[in-house]
């Protein structure tokens, strides 16, 4: 029968607390960089024509509303459902 190390020791829970809080503080910077580089994308393809966007199946208008999205909203989610809509119209 095997037994898992069980740790009794002071403190060895707030070791853990710590791991859990640095994976979470690591995770929210991965997070805000992933926001950041899916803005700077959309904002490329302002530079796309209408014919271009179109064969992405998306509008000049779908690209300047995600760019008009809060800071903290990830434009690429709101690209995704304008083609969504397109797809189905």
């Amino acid at each position: 029968m095997a037994y898992s190390h069980v740790s009794y020791a002071p403190g060895a829970s707030m070791g853990r607390a710590r791991v859990s809080f640095t994976s979470q503080i690591v995770a929210m910077v991965k997070s805000v960089y992933r926001r950041l580089a899916n803005r700077r994308a959309v904002t490329q393809l302002v530079h796309l024509d209408d014919r271009m966007l179109a064969d992405i199946g998306l509008t000049y208008e779908d690209v300047r509303r995600a760019q008009a999205a809060p800071y903290w909203d990830d434009p690429t989610a709101r690209l995704a459902g304008a083609v969504g809509k397109h797809r189905r119209h």
